[in-house]
C-alpha cells in the first residue's frame, strides 16, 4: 500500500467455547514470571514465539495480507488496518501485533503498531 497499515492489538475477546489458549499458546496471564510483563517485553515475546502454531499463524497472516495487499492497491486503497485480539489484550495480541508489523516493514509495507489495552493499564 502506498499509505501505512495499521496493526493494533485488543483485548476481551472470546469465542464461543471457554480457553485459556489463543493461536495454540497458553496464556502468558498464567505464568507467575510473565503476568506482570507485556507482549513488548522479550520474555513474553519468547515465549509466546516459542510454540510452532504461533509461527504458523504468523505465517499464515503473512500470506493472507501479502494475497490481499495488491486488491487493495489496485482499488485505490492507501491503508489497511488489522486488528488482533486475545483475552487481555497485554501479552498475546501484543506480541502477534509487534511481529506482523515487523514481518510488514520486512516486505516493504509502511506499518504502525498500536496496543488499545496498554494503553488503559
Amino acid at each position: 500500500l502506498d499509505g501505512t497499515s495499521g496493526v493494533f492489538s485488543v483485548g476481551n475477546c472470546s469465542i464461543s467455547t471457554p480457553s485459556s489458549s489463543n493461536f495454540g499458546t497458553y496464556n502468558p496471564f498464567y505464568i507467575p514470571d510473565l503476568k506482570a510483563r507485556t507482549g513488548l517485553d522479550a520474555e513474553v515475546r519468547d515465549y509466546v514465539m516459542k510454540f510452532e502454531q504461533s509461527k504458523e499463524f504468523l505465517k499464515k497472516l503473512e500470506n493472507l495480507l501479502e494475497y490481499l495487499i495488491p486488491y487493495y492497491q489496485k482499488e485505490g486503497k492507501t491503508q489497511m488496518v488489522i486488528g488482533i485480539g486475545c483475552t487481555g489484550g497485554q501479552h498475546r495480541s501484543v506480541t502477534m501485533v509487534e511481529e506482523l508489523t515487523k514481518v510488514l516493514k520486512r516486505n516493504g509495507h509502511n506499518a504502525l503498531s498500536s496496543h488499545r489495552e496498554l494503553k488503559r493499564h
